[in-house]
């Protein structure tokens, strides 16, 4: 069974089929609850955390507090992007009885805007994860970029995944943002570049599925666009091409990034004059 859950704050997610939304961060606002929708501030809790963890608090409450049966497949994506869902049961059933994923096709990661936090994390994983530093530094440079400028980073923290892959993959993300956390602290950042965890734990899963030999496939991103952007996505994949056509491809591309930019990105723009790359 296919068990997907949309980390959410306050939007909705019901453009995603068959998804639970997990409302984050609850511990710190007040909101009227439904039956339909879980919370990340119930039993074992990051919630009042959520500055610094994100979407994480959300994937930390399913670990903790969610069970699932042997055979169950857990997916996890955001209230504004998921993977194509088609097909993931037939997938799963061709890998039965064998660990597997099923993450976004890889894209090129953008250097870290602290990259002392990258250095803190690289230390953590030197000391304390045998393997982990060869798989990152196989992957990313000491900014936390990709290395070669390649497309090499399974992003975004989207997935679908086995149930015990799912419990080993979390085990190793937390025990290790956990120490992050524990070293950085609380610190006097805007409210985006706050979300240290969260942007460190999108470069890990990556680390952990080449550590660890994981045998994989990859999925487009759906974003939740209007249909005007729907259509524009539609010309930019059938006419245009890979080489553009009188620099429509471009012109597309720019104003469907700006379509299915997540709140969190928006903030970013603002807040590049107070803090360079």
């Amino acid at each position: 069974m296919v068990n997907l859950y949309a980390v959410t704050f306050g939007l909705s997610t019901a453009w995603i089929r068959n998804a639970t939304p997990i409302e984050v961060g609850v511990a710190l606002r007040t909101i009227e609850r439904s039956p339909d929708t879980l919370y990340d501030d119930t039993g074992d809790s990051i919630s009042v955390d959520n500055p610094y963890w994100g979407e994480l608090t959300g994937l930390y409450w399913l670990w903790k507090n969610r069970s699932f049966n042997d055979d169950d497949i857990i997916g996890f994506c955001h209230y504004n992007k998921c993977l194509e869902p088609s097909g993931i049961e037939k997938a799963f059933q061709e890998h039965a009885g064998k660990p597997y994923w099923i993450v976004r096709e890889p894209e090129t990661m953008v250097s870290h805007d602290y990259p002392e936090d990258i250095h803190i994390l690289r230390d953590i994983l030197k000391k304390d994860e045998t393997g982990y530093l060869e798989a990152w530094d196989a992957i990313y440079d000491e900014t936390g970029a990709s290395l070669g400028g390649k497309k090499n980073s399974y992003c975004m923290q989207m997935f679908y995944a086995d149930k015990q892959s799912f419990l080993d993959y979390c085990d190793f993300l937390f025990r290790v943002l956990f120490q992050v956390r524990e070293q950085i602290g609380d610190c006097d950042r805007p409210a985006y570049h706050k979300r240290y965890c969260a942007f460190l734990g999108e470069r890990l899963l990556s680390v952990y599925l080449l550590r660890n030999q994981c045998e994989f496939s990859t999925r487009e991103v759906r974003y939740n666009e209007n249909l005007v952007y729907r259509f524009a996505r539609t010309i930019r994949k059938k006419v245009t091409g890979d080489f553009g056509f009188f620099g429509l491809r471009k012109w597309i591309g720019k104003r469907m990034q700006r379509s299915y930019q997540s709140s969190y990105a928006k903030d970013k723009d603002e807040e590049r004059s107070e803090h360079k790359e």
